[in-house]
């Protein structure tokens, strides 16, 4: 009897760069999941470091400028997405982690190891002949390979890659012919063009001093015509006879000097600072986005006309009123939005009548309309106190209107959605089409707040937001409460200076609970003068603490502040805070409390004294603590300062450590378990030692401080992923001498007594004490043992 022969198994299946090219083209390109474009552009590198063939052909497999926008940067003030220029793609801690020979223990192996260099293919000098036709031959043997790998995979690429496999192929033959002349033929002088280096786009910055520079600039861009201008800033100080500017994605002019002519084609936003110059000739065609800026500090300013606004969608003029100030905007009538700021000289808006975007007027003090018509969707008027008559914006799906103080009347339209009102008090009428639906309207004067309680019988609002104070609800109608909660489908209530006990919240309390009320007491309120639970339409609530408070009565808040009154904070305790489970935020500051807080969104402890442990949350913040903590299924944790004792961390996908920013003080941080942290940050830290962080994936370490003997003395243990390492300072706990190679050997070593200024361990130049060498390099370790992390750290630590 034969027994039967086993199926063979079917041959692996291997994935060529064509493949992986479309799964990093999916990676970078894909907007369906909320992603970082950093964290796009770092996993793709990934990907791309993973071996030698994705490392040399994936980017040519690529679309050509497919990471030409991925170098964005939030700015640190406005928080506005914003271009700079970068030195490399790598993370700050990275930059120095290109070669294995950094790291200490391959320096000292220097004469064993090899030095890996990746130099731009077709740019090698010629004293390394004898390593290119070493690559040459290698690289055409996995030319061959990968063109075989080709042939047998065309019928299952889609469509949108055959024209990136026809521009590779020709790329590829084009650089195959490189090499053979980079080889052979050394000694020849190559075209300048095969060295060029073509960027995607770039940023120039030009002050013309003299008339000839205008035509030095051309010429200049000429030569950067392959990139895109992505942007120009330019600055003339001169008198120039013409200027152009053309292709270009953001233009900056500053006019110190006059031109006679200017050209500007082809652009997507021009920005014109105007400092004491007559206007040009300007010619603009293409320009989508157009800013003429005076300067209330040019008392010579002579720029009274726009019309070269004409041809451009957005137009936004500001502050031309010194000299020969600005007093038509007829150029802007055909214009598709408008911005007029600070222009105290025009006594005539009627040409934006039929402006149809955006119309946004601010500090036109001169209007003196008896009626302003608008039929543009967005119209926003703000400190227009000269303006006496009505405004009619029949067209319009955003209205808001701030401190208009002589408008008398407003009239709508039936598409109306959102009207905000603040400062109006001349306003006497609202007018609206029957039927109207406004989705919000917002309220910032109270006093005049009948008037919309009045429209309310003719529209219906479905959210409305208003601002109280104490003194002005005495100006509320009576039974007002009760019409709003039956005519509105969402009332949202802002308290500024308002006690619970008001007639207005009474009204409300007696309504049958409903979830359409919505109040914010945003003042403080002490704790003596809240005497039961808290009404359930108030959703937010800042309480002072100045005894043992019991946090339960407001266990059905959403938004929780507990504030410690000063120099009282021993006595402010918060008993049963186990009840403060389930709120979107709960923020406490300067009290003690022990106990747990499960599910909220957002956990804020600052200077508090704590017991505490917090799970389920997204965020937690702890700031200035002392105590114990445990954090458990936690998206992000922050910590900062304080002498805090982690009892737990556990399923925490972010966490962050943060000392003092005084070079003079490190934060002793303190883990005793934890277990599945993902990224664990530590900044200016002082390390009890690396057993608890073997379960961490990323571990990154920024100017900490280590005990030596803690880290000779740990056990073997395996780190998950990855170490960074960058200023990690080892502070010897005994004498003994310190390796001379790389470090300053001069001074004694600190054996725990006084040492007059430096007996904090850190001096007060840069942090680092001469009884502690820095780490003098930064260095990364992937897939590494602590073994083989102390023995880096052995070159730099006393002998024993």
């Amino acid at each position: 009897m034969s027994v039967p022969s086993s199926p063979t198994p079917p041959p692996p299946v291997r994935l060529g760069v064509l493949d992986w090219a479309a799964v990093a083209h999916h990676v970078l390109t894909d907007t369906s999941t909320a992603s970082d474009d950093r964290n796009r552009v770092r996993t793709f590198l990934q990907l791309m470091f993973t071996c030698r063939e994705l490392y040399h052909d994936l980017p040519r497999a690529m679309p050509k400028w497919i990471l030409a926008d991925a170098l964005w940067r939030t700015h640190p003030y406005t928080q506005q997405p914003v271009r700079v220029v970068v030195s490399d793609w790598l993370d700050t801690f990275q930059r120095d982690l290109f070669h294995e020979s950094t790291t200490p223990l391959a320096m000292a192996k220097a004469s064993q190891s090899q030095r890996l260099q990746a130099e731009p293919k077709g740019e090698q000098h010629q004293d390394q002949q004898q390593d290119q036709q070493q690559d040459q031959h290698q690289d055409q043997r996995q030319d061959q390979q990968q063109d075989q790998l080709q042939d047998q995979q065309q019928d299952q690429l889609q469509d949108q890659q055959q024209d990136q496999l026809q521009d590779r192929q020709q790329r590829r033959g084009s650089l195959r012919k490189h090499r053979g002349r980079s080889s052979t033929e050394c000694n020849e002088q190559q075209p300048l063009d095969s060295l060029w280096l073509k960027p995607a786009w770039y940023t120039m910055v030009a002050t013309l001093e003299e008339p000839r520079h205008a035509s030095h600039l051309l010429r200049l861009r000429n030569l950067m015509s392959r990139a895109h201008t992505e942007h120009l800033f330019v600055a003339l100080r001169v008198h120039a006879p013409s200027l152009k500017i053309h292709n270009a994605k953001s233009v900056v002019v500053v006019f110190k000097a006059a031109v006679d002519t200017i050209d500007l084609r082809n652009i997507d936003c021009v920005e014109w600072s105007v400092w004491g110059s007559d206007p040009p000739e300007a010619v603009v065609e293409n320009v989508r986005s157009m800013k003429v800026l005076g300067s209330e500090h040019s008392a010579f300013n002579r720029f009274a006309d726009v019309s070269m606004l004409a041809g451009v969608s957005v137009a936004e003029v500001r502050s031309l009123n010194r000299r020969n100030p600005l007093t038509d905007i007829t150029a802007l009538a055909h214009v598709h939005s408008v911005t007029l700021v600070d222009l105290r000289h025009i006594t005539d808006l009627s040409p934006l009548r039929n402006v149809p975007g955006t119309v946004y007027i601010k500090t036109c003090e001169r209007v003196l309309a008896q009626e302003l018509t608008l039929h543009a969707r967005h119209v926003e008027l703000r400190f227009m106190r000269g303006l006496p008559g009505a405004l009619c914006a029949p067209d319009a799906e955003t209205i808001v209107l701030s401190n208009c103080d002589r408008l008398q009347a407003l009239e709508c339209g039936a598409g109306l959605k959102d009207l905000n009102l603040s400062g109006c008090y001349a306003l006497t009428s609202i007018v609206s089409p029957p039927g109207t639906v406004i989705e919000t309207a917002e309220v910032h004067s109270p006093r005049h707040s009948d008037l919309l309680w009045d429209a309310l019988h003719h529209q219906r609002i479905r959210t409305l937001k208003t601002n109280v104070v104490r003194d002005e609800l005495q100006h509320t109608p009576d039974g007002v409460p009760r019409t709003l909660s039956q005519l509105v489908d969402r009332l949202l209530v802002h308290v500024d200076k308002l006690e619970l006990s008001v007639c207005f919240l009474k009204e409300l309390a007696e309504l049958p609970p409903n979830d359409r009320i919505e109040v914010d007491v945003r003042c403080s309120v002490g704790d003596t003068k809240i005497k039961g639970p808290v009404p359930p339409f108030v959703k937010r609530l800042a309480v002072d603490v100045s005894k043992p408070f019991d946090v339960s009565i407001l266990a059905d808040l959403r938004r929780l502040r507990l504030r410690a009154l000063p120099f009282i904070q021993q006595e402010a305790e918060l008993i049963r805070v186990n009840a403060l489970s389930g709120l979107q935020e709960v923020i406490v500051e300067g009290c003690a409390l022990r106990g747990c807080i499960c599910g909220c969104k957002t956990v804020h402890l600052k200077k508090c004294e704590v017991n505490v442990g917090v799970q389920g949350a997204r965020e937690v913040h702890v700031n200035d603590c002392t105590g114990d903590v445990s954090v458990t299924d936690t998206e992000r944790l922050c910590v900062a300062r304080g002498a805090v004792t982690f009892k737990e961390v556990r399923n925490v996908v972010h966490m962050t450590v943060r000392g003092d920013t005084a070079p003079a003080r490190l934060v002793p941080f303190t883990i005793e378990y934890a277990s599945d942290i993902t990224t664990c940050c530590l900044w200016r830290c002082d390390i009890s030692g690396f057993n608890s962080y073997t379960s961490v994936r990323h571990l990154y370490i920024n100017s900490c401080r280590v005990d030596a003997a803690r880290l000779l003395a740990k056990q073997d243990m395996p780190l998950s992923h990855a170490v960074h390492v960058s200023q990690l300072l080892i502070q010897h706990s005994q004498h003994g001498e310190r390796p001379t190679d790389g470090v300053d050997d001069s001074g004694d070593v600190d054996d725990g007594g006084d040492g007059g200024d430096g007996d904090d361990g850190l001096d007060d130049d840069d942090g680092v004490d001469d009884d502690m060498p820095p780490f003098p390099h930064n260095f990364t370790l992937v897939n590494r043992t602590m073994h083989d992390l102390r023995s880096v750290f052995t070159p730099w630590l006393p002998e024993s």
